[in-house]
């Protein structure tokens, strides 16, 4: 009321706040808030310049002070209106401080003149620049700055600014990328001296929610789906942060998801404890759909194909993969479908592999949780993660091991003195970056123990003996690392997870001998045929390369060991010089003949007797079914070509100590249903669950 400049540029400050206010859950907020601000803070200058007021400070907005351990954190705005952030150590003085402050400030404004500054603590009185930097700045206090001379834009004017400290703030915030009616929706934000944090969710510029958690309605449909977040401590509230999807909310046809939902419907009825229902998943890679697109573009040399964005039309529905906005590899949409088929099972205990940070730890985890379910991702990669009902268990010890690392405890000496006869296979085995995860449980209403051992062994085709050495190293680590934690009872023990255990029988893979007997002997035949792995590849002429062919990898790179047969020695019978799989002693016909596989000696062999301390254990679906296997089709179910020979799929197992008995196994769908569609929009994986009824013995 003093002049009209003055009000006027007290009133444009007001609405700057209220515009700010309205304008935090918008993507391109930040530049209209600095806009506002900016105009605010010029015309309370020319307010105070018109009026004379030379000597006057200049209030302008707080100064934002992170104080941490690691060093200090300044939030400001200078006297021009641009944002200015400044870092700097703990342990520096507060004068040094405020050079660096001026310094800036100076290169900034782009004149000659001389800034200065000083701080001034909550009374009033000057901060000493001999002080500690970390405890100068004081809530309640003040930082002022004035620069004189030079002819700057902003000359003779002192500038103040009041100090707010460890203000709660916003450090990253995330959302899905792809929104899905019924489909639960959960932000994710970090922040730095916050508490608590208050979350608010918009279907366009409609207020739908606010709770953290949000499940898209019908009403959302084609609407774009953000999320404000502003972090709290006591009644202090920092500044919000939004994130918004990529794309609009969609519906899927419930056609789509009708095979998923039919399969869940065959368990049975829910049991609580003692009896477990017990889950191991491979849920494919989580990745972004920029990684898909490059790593699509440089394996097949084009960019590639388009997503189905738009093919939906204005009503934003899926009935095919084409109607889909983003790639059916990417994360999207799968980790939607993940969500609903791990719901579906409603299981005690969820062993999952190839489990993406991404979408474990902002997305899955949090979801889970809200349904029941903690859990725990490995260390190292993280690609290994196991979960379990809370209101049933509580963990009492977790670890996670690199199997290479594990070969040099002493109780694997064995094993490594075997390998100094073959020291590319040492090294190949020692570089894996394979890692193996354990979590011990109790029983809330028995009191019992439990094991869950989780892994994912190596995916080559001809390295089921390293397959077997590193089950083998980590069945060890956890019969020491029990007695080391568990003290001397015996838990249950649960070993899950993908073993990438291939080929037409359980005789091909000696993991199957390792747990089901507890050895393998030195004479099988996985020491011979992946004796290689590690050597480089052998280099002939084409008319000296063997005839056989390796699958998707083409002709065999091997010289052929005998002119009349042209096949090299890992590919000829040695009793009827026909033709044989490398990973197999002899031919199918002289199998059947049941002939006797002769005796090999390979020079720099790797071979020795391979045993674990923990027993025998059985398999949950070969105790039900017969079979190690799944299922076998005629073709192979990921691109629904036809395959020359039954596809047998054993690659994930669930092994059970002598503790547990399995009373059920989930079994697979109609085989027609997965020809091509693994992953596809009824299956969020190129891999089955397997699920077991378990209960102890």
């Amino acid at each position: 009321q003093q002049s009209s400049e003055t009000s006027a540029a007290m009133l444009v400050h007001a609405v700057a706040d209220a515009i700010r206010a309205q304008l935090r859950h918008l993507k391109t907020a930040r530049c209209s808030i600095r806009m506002v601000d900016s105009l605010g803070t010029a015309l309370k200058y020319y307010a105070l310049r018109k009026r004379g007021l030379s000597n006057a400070a200049i209030e302008c907005g707080p100064c934002r002070v992170g104080v941490k351990s690691s060093g200090i954190h300044l939030e400001l705005e200078d006297p021009c209106g641009k944002a200015m952030t400044l870092a700097r150590p703990a342990a520096e003085r507060l004068g040094a401080t405020l050079n660096r402050l001026v310094a800036s400030f100076r290169k900034r404004d782009g004149s000659a003149g001389e800034w200065t500054a000083s701080l001034f603590d909550p009374a009033g009185a000057v901060v000493a620049a001999d002080s500690m930097s970390s405890e100068a700045w004081l809530a309640g206090g003040a930082l002022t700055l004035a620069q004189s001379g030079g002819g700057s834009r902003v000359d003779g004017r002192v500038y103040r600014y009041q100090i707010l400290r460890d203000v709660p703030r916003i450090l990253g915030i995330g959302l899905p990328g792809m929104a899905l009616v019924g489909c639960p929706m959960i932000g994710s934000a970090t922040a730095e001296f916050a508490d608590d944090m208050a979350w608010g969710w918009y279907a366009g510029d409609r207020h739908v929610a606010s709770s953290r958690v949000y499940t898209p309605r019908d009403a959302d449909l084609g609407e774009t789906l953000s999320v404000q977040c502003i972090p709290l401590r006591g009644g202090c509230r920092g500044q919000p942060g939004c994130a918004a999807c990529a794309h609009p909310v969609f519906r899927v046809d419930p056609s789509a998801w009708r095979p998923l939902r039919a399969r869940a419907s065959l368990l049975g009825p829910h049991a609580a404890p003692p009896h477990l229902r017990v889950v191991t998943y491979n849920i494919l890679w989580g990745l972004s759909e920029r990684s898909v697109a490059k790593r699509s573009s440089v394996c097949d040399g084009v960019p590639p194909s388009p997503p189905g964005a738009g093919r939906a039309g204005a009503a934003c529905q899926i009935r095919t993969a084409r109607d889909l906005p983003v790639s059916l590899e990417a994360r999207d949409y799968r980790q939607h479908l993940i969500v609903h088929e791990l719901h579906g099972y409603n299981a005690h205990i969820v062993c999952l592999q190839e489990v993406a940070g991404p979408v474990f730890d902002p997305f899955l985890q949090p979801l889970l949780h809200e349904r029941g379910l903690d859990g725990r991702r490995s260390d190292a990669s993280g690609e290994l993660a196991v979960l379990w009902r809370h209101a049933c268990f509580r963990e009492e010890a977790f670890v996670t091991w690199r199997m290479g690392d594990l070969l040099g405890e002493a109780c694997n000496a064995d094993i490594l003195d075997a390998m100094q006869a073959a020291p590319l296979l040492k090294r190949f085995i020692l570089d894996q970056p394979h890692i193996a995860q354990c979590v011990a449980l109790r029983c809330l209403e028995s009191g019992r123990q439990l094991v869950v051992v989780n892994v994912h062994l190596i995916m080559h085709g001809l390295a089921a003996n390293v397959r077997a050495v590193q089950l083998c190293v980590v069945l060890r680590q956890v019969s020491s690392w029990i007695g080391c934690n568990l003290g001397p009872n015996q838990p249950g023990i649960i070993v899950c997870g993908d073993f990438n255990t291939r080929g037409p029988d359980e005789l091909g893979e000696s993991v199957f001998a390792l747990l089901q007997h507890g050895s393998v002997e030195a004479d099988h035949y996985n020491f011979v045929s992946g004796r290689c792995l590690g050597s480089l590849p052998h280099r002939c002429a084409d008319a000296e390369r063997c005839k056989a062919s390796i699958g998707a990898m083409g002709r065999c790179p091997l010289p052929s060991a005998r002119v009349r047969t042209r096949l090299c020695w890992d590919h000829e019978c040695p009793t009827c010089q026909g033709e044989k799989e490398t990973r197999c002693p002899l031919c199918s016909t002289c199998v059947q003949r049941g002939t006797t596989p002769p005796r090999v000696d390979v020079p720099g062999l790797f071979a020795c007797r391979l045993s674990q301390p923990l027993g025998c254990f059985s398999s949950a679906y070969k105790s039900l079914t017969g079979s190690h296997a799944i299922f076998e089709a005629p073709f192979k179910p990921s691109s629904g070509e036809d395959w020359p020979r039954p596809w047998v799929e054993m690659k994930d197992h669930i092994f059970l100590s002598s503790a547990f008995k399995a009373t059920a196994a989930l079994p697979p769908p109609p085989l027609e249903e997965l020809r091509g569609q693994l992953p596809g929009l009824s299956w969020p994986s190129d891999h089955l669950a397997l699920v077991a009824d378990l209960e102890w013995a």
